[in-house]
């Protein structure tokens, strides 16, 4: 269980933001760090431009064609951002062509960066991969049968029952119900809030995909090569 705690924090610390905030700090003078600059300036420009030159419906039909242009020319820039910054990094030249593959989405470059993570713990042997494996399955297992399980429906049943109640409390007071229907009302939206705290501390379990992909990909590069004698590390 530890291997498989290590493995999320590896694979937390290799987020698309940690990426994105590659491709901004990393070798900023080079051709890809210049397109990068052009295509932010470009979208700043005519962004601000746009309203100055237009009126009426025309403003918001140039903004909506500067959002699409940006958006397609910017995924090209940063795929090629991506390239150029995971590749300057040591050790990552044999990932190329993974990274041709999976530039889309940064998968690519995070699991360069993941690889990289991983051969800086000398805890991270194939053993330790299998072992993190494992449990990811596990937990997509449990996931898909909807596990841990907590319902949202009697928390909304008994709030929508509570509000009734206290809605109805003026329209039964000609029979004396009155603080029957509120002292239930408030009983109730009482037992409601408990079901939706109980409902709210429920864990939010990612469906790992992506970091199970990565773990089957290490684990058979791992496989593939000659561990160091001493200490079982993964070698680069």
């Amino acid at each position: 269980m530890r291997e498989w705690l290590l493995i999320q924090q590896i694979y937390d610390e290799c987020s698309r933001a940690r990426i994105l905030a590659l491709l901004l700090t990393r070798h900023v003078v080079s051709f890809s760090g210049l397109a990068l600059l052009i295509c932010v300036l470009f979208a700043i420009s005519a962004l601000a431009v746009a309203p100055l030159i237009t009126e009426g419906w025309w403003t918001p039909a140039v903004v909506v064609v500067v959002v699409l242009l940006i958006g397609l020319l910017g995924g090209l820039v940063l795929e090629d951002r991506a390239m150029a910054v995971i590749q300057a990094r040591e050790g990552s030249n044999r990932q190329n062509a993974l990274l041709r593959r999976y530039r889309r989405g940064m998968l690519g470059a995070r699991y360069a960066l993941f690889r990289e993570r991983l051969q800086e713990h000398p805890q991270c042997t194939p053993a330790t991969l299998e072992s993190a494996l494992t449990c990811c399955d596990a937990e997509r297992e449990m996931r898909r049968r909807g596990y841990p399980a907590a319902s949202t429906g009697p928390a909304v049943l008994a709030l929508l029952t509570a509000f009734g109640l206290l809605a109805a409390a003026p329209y039964v007071a000609e029979h004396g119900l009155t603080a029957l229907a509120q002292w239930s009302g408030l009983g109730l939206a009482a037992v409601a809030s408990l079901l939706l705290a109980w409902r709210a501390a429920q864990p939010a379990l990612s469906d790992r995909e992506e970091l199970r992909c990565m773990l089957v990909w290490a684990l058979e590069e791992a496989r593939a090569e000659t561990p160091d004698p001493d200490s079982g590390r993964l070698t680069r």
